[in-house]
């Protein structure tokens, strides 16, 4: 028989302390959008230094420390960062998404970069003008701009867009986990970001739906 309360998940005095884990955090705001609701933001310290179950401990972080209402579901949207043909279809599909995600109560989860499937489920939020929280997970040296960011506690971010690339914040995203790894890296956060989606639906013991449109190896 296992003796933990919680069935064999280790309890949260168990978990490493948040300040292991992180190397900065505050909240960002965005130019081009209303400068009054700033985005929360937490960045990780090198991957490969993490402390065991860290997924769990952010996890942790985002239920009790974030304001968020404890979702009843998590849908996690991955997939190609590239640009699609069938735009309409996929608007139309983002839009359906997120009505079921404020029906649900659900998180979404996505790559937090203003591109491909990512660009199109933050606009969709942004078209719903539902409070929805909407968790982008990128890696935090593939970010334009990301040396704009201090690797210190609660900072204030001024986060403009003045040229072109594929590595910018989605900006109607509300909540960002920036994971370090090494600058050349990309596609070392999604083993955290499952970890996170894992350690949520452990903890509340709540339904993950994936959605995955095109995508490569990082998808599966």
């Amino acid at each position: 028989m296992d003796p933990s309360p919680n069935g064999g998940h280790p309890a949260s005095s168990e978990l490493p302390p948040i300040n292991q884990i992180l190397a900065g955090s505050g909240c960002i705001s965005f130019v081009d959008k209303d400068m009054k609701t700033p985005a929360l933001y937490i960045i990780t310290k090198n991957k490969t230094l993490l402390p065991k179950n860290s997924a769990k401990s952010v996890a942790l972080h985002l239920l009790q420390n974030w304001g968020l209402e404890q979702p009843d579901m998590l849908i996690s949207v991955t997939g190609s960062a590239g640009s699609f043909e069938m735009q309409p279809l996929l608007q139309r599909l983002s839009i359906e998404l997120v009505s079921a995600a404020q029906y649900a109560k659900a998180w979404i989860f996505t790559g937090g970069f203003d591109v491909g499937v990512m660009h199109w489920i933050g606009a969709a939020v942004k078209m719903s003008r539902a409070s929805i929280p909407t968790v982008g997970v990128a890696c935090f040296r593939k970010l334009s701009k990301y040396e704009g960011f201090p690797l210190q506690e609660n900072q204030r971010v001024i986060y403009d867009r003045i040229e072109k690339s594929d590595t910018y914040l989605e900006t109607n995203h509300n909540r960002f986990i920036l994971v370090d790894a090494k600058k050349d890296a990309f596609g070392k956060e999604i083993r955290f970001r499952s970890e996170i989606e894992a350690s949520i639906k452990e903890t509340k013991n709540i339904p993950v739906v994936l959605i995955s449109i095109q995508g490569g190896r990082g998808t599966l």
